[in-house]
């Protein structure tokens, strides 16, 4: 504190009093300690060619931090500085950044770094409403006092969170581990025959207490391989909230979560795949964010606890409010187009992931809508915000599958899918209808593209996912009494569910465990639900698991006859069961043909199935086992809850693969 002499003279005048009180409290403030309140000037300098926003890199012993900071009028905070362990976590001229008023950002070089060194960081920022502390929005890994509780088994050598830090931080290595490709040029083959497996890395592996991860979820890739998926679609890894989720929670989009293990190991996985043939496409959350997201962290309304008005990032109200959990990214700002066309170049290039799944894609606009059906109208806002996304994904890899979950209109899915998108199609409550033995709204005439007059293939139909209810657990709640509570007559339904899904052309998508009748509910939270491989050892459920298998089988051998240019027909509405549902495919030059028939009712029927020719068929399912055909229908009997495929070529190799 200054000491101020006051003269007697000045006793006898109030107005020199009062100018010197002023002096003396303006001096006071202007000395407060810089941890509560920014001092000094803005030092305007041009950040350097050929940087980034985040850390650059740019030398074993040096690195350049980058901030972007601009509101909606074009203001950014008072001052910046990067605070971190490689100064004390200690505020000084040294480390302010320089700001940059061309490139809207905030700068600072920083040298002397050990390679050998992993540190941790966060952006000190001096706003007009305050001081506020923020990791890094581009971080590659971060650092959370939720770490603690992570395995050392599953992330050794974990850094420990610094107790300077201020909620979350960043961290970096100057010098960081490299991972050597087995495949570098993998490609998907046919989006047209994309046969996904959805999966948690939560649940997938692991015992029943804790959570599995991605090492755990590599090791099974045999598995998946021999179910004969050729797609795997992860659940949100993107680094979210805490460590048990279902990752639609995220907070920063470059990092993984390592609740699931270290970024080798993630790189490991996608490249065990793709020794396997199987693609690995990520579940991505763009339409939010949490609180601990730093650009929601630096502009925000503390008044009202959400987004300020003014972020260029968020909307301070989401335009679907209703819909809305968490923070509501606006896609029509540049900024945030930019931060996710890199991100999604950043997985492809760093993680080698062959496409993407957007969640929620419906959010991707504002337009103000009061419910799911004003959402779902028409919105060539929203269409030209997914194909910029798309189109970036392409430009990057022509091959890549770009998946959406929307559930808008057809007119709106149509013009999406003909530009190279694919749509989430759910045929779930149809599906469950006939495994719990129900003809009523059981039919499954929507899971086919031909038939909603979208592009042949444009759809990724499921029976079940991670949002839906499993289908054997309402035949153990609902089910018909020759279904409910018998295991054997509950599988052999959900195979002939799955003999008319698996055989229907484009691409489909399975849910983890689906394949062995897995009858956990899915609730109405998101907490961790066991798994029981244990169910293969079981003779009916590792029946439906080999009628997966077999189909997927089919379809990998004999692409043909599931294209858009086989002819395909079928009688699967909701009718009188006692007649039968039935498929016919034949391959387009004619060579192979392939018939479905089921009896999904619950006494034994005699179906009159039609057959394209007479002669030697082979029951498909059942050994391959040879069968005389005579005419152009026969009369065959079908025990209850029971489906038979029949092939008119020998698929001898391929039945028991």
């Amino acid at each position: 504190r200054h000491t101020i002499s006051v003269s007697a003279f000045l006793l006898n005048r109030s107005s020199d009093l009062v100018l010197l009180l002023g002096l003396f409290l303006f001096s006071a403030c202007a000395d407060e300690t810089p941890s509560s309140k920014q001092s000094g000037t803005i030092t305007e300098k041009t950040r350097p060619d050929g940087l980034q926003a985040g850390l650059n890199i740019i030398n074993t012993t040096t690195a350049t931090f980058v901030l972007d900071d601009q509101d909606i009028d074009g203001n950014h905070s008072d001052s910046a500085h990067v605070l971190g362990s490689f100064n004390n976590w200690k505020q000084s001229d040294s480390n302010r950044m320089y700001w940059d008023s061309t490139n809207k950002c905030w700068w600072l070089t920083v040298t002397g770094l050990d390679p050998s060194a992993e540190y941790t960081y966060q952006y000190h920022m001096f706003t007009s409403s305050g001081k506020v502390d923020i990791a890094d929005p581009y971080s590659t890994k971060v650092s959370d006092p939720n770490d603690k509780y992570i395995s050392s088994t599953t992330y050794p050598n974990l850094i420990s969170f610094p107790s300077q830090s201020n909620g979350i931080c960043s961290t970096f290595a100057t010098k960081s581990d490299t991972y050597d490709w087995k495949v570098t040029n993998f490609s998907i083959k046919n989006q047209d025959d994309l046969r996904i497996y959805e999966l948690l890395l939560r649940d997938f592996t692991g015992d029943n207490n804790g959570i599995g991860n991605i090492a755990d979820a590599t090791n099974k890739l045999d598995y998946l391989k021999t179910l004969g998926i050729n797609a795997v679609e992860l659940m949100p890894v993107q680094e979210f909230g805490g460590n048990e989720s279902w990752g639609y929670n995220p907070d920063f989009f470059f990092a993984l979560d390592k609740a699931y293990g270290t970024t080798n190991e993630y790189k490991q996985f996608v490249d065990a795949c793709h020794q396997r043939g199987l693609a690995v496409i990520m579940d991505v959350v763009y339409n939010q964010a949490t609180d601990d997201f730093p650009y929601c962290k630096l502009y925000w309304d503390s008044t009202h606890s959400r987004p300020s008005s003014k972020s260029l990032w968020f909307n301070a109200v989401a335009p679907h409010s209703s819909l809305a959990y968490f923070d509501d990214f606006n896609h029509s700002s540049k900024c945030v187009q930019n931060y996710i066309i890199r991100n999604l170049k950043y997985m492809m290039s760093e993680f080698k992931v062959d496409g993407f799944r957007f969640d929620f894609a419906k959010g991707f606009t504002q337009t103000v809508s009061t419910s799911d059906a004003t959402l779902s109208a028409y919105d060539a806002s929203r269409i030209a915000i997914l194909k910029t996304y798309s189109d970036a994904v392409h430009s990057a890899n022509p091959n890549a599958a770009v998946i959406l979950e929307l559930f808008a209109g057809t007119t709106e899915e149509q013009e999406l899918a003909k530009d190279n998108m694919k749509l989430w199609r759910n045929m779930n409550y149809n599906y469950c209808q006939s495994a719990m033995g129900y003809p009523s709204s059981s039919n499954f005439t929507y899971l086919y593209s031909g038939a909603s007059d979208m592009p042949g293939s444009s759809v990724v139909s499921y029976m079940e996912s991670h949002d839906e209810e499993r289908a054997a657990y309402k035949q153990e709640t609902w089910g018909v009494s020759s279904i409910k509570g018998n295991v054997s007559e509950e599988m052999k339904q959900l195979s002939a569910n799955t003999c008319f899904f698996l055989t229907v052309p484009g691409p489909k998508m399975m849910w983890m465990f689906e394949e062995m009748g897995y009858d956990v509910s899915k609730g109405s939270d998101t907490s961790k639900r066991p798994n029981h491989w244990e169910y293969l050892n079981d003779a009916d459920r590792a029946g439906l698991h080999d009628v997966y298998m077999k189909l997927n089988t089919l379809r990998t051998n004999n692409p043909e006859l599931f294209s858009d240019a086989a002819t395909f027909s079928w009688k699967v509405g909701d009718t009188d069961w006692s007649t039968g549902r039935f498929i016919t495919l034949a391959s387009s030059n004619g060579n192979k043909h392939l018939v479905v028939a089921g009896n999904f009712d619950a006494s034994t029927n005699t179906l009159n199935v039609a057959f394209p020719h007479t002669g030697i068929w082979y029951d498909y399912l059942n050994g391959n086992q040879t069968v005389t055909i005579s005419s152009a229908t026969e009369n065959i009997a079908f025990p209850m809850h029971t489906a038979k495929v029949y092939v008119d070529f020998d698929a001898s190799s391929t039945a028991t693969q």
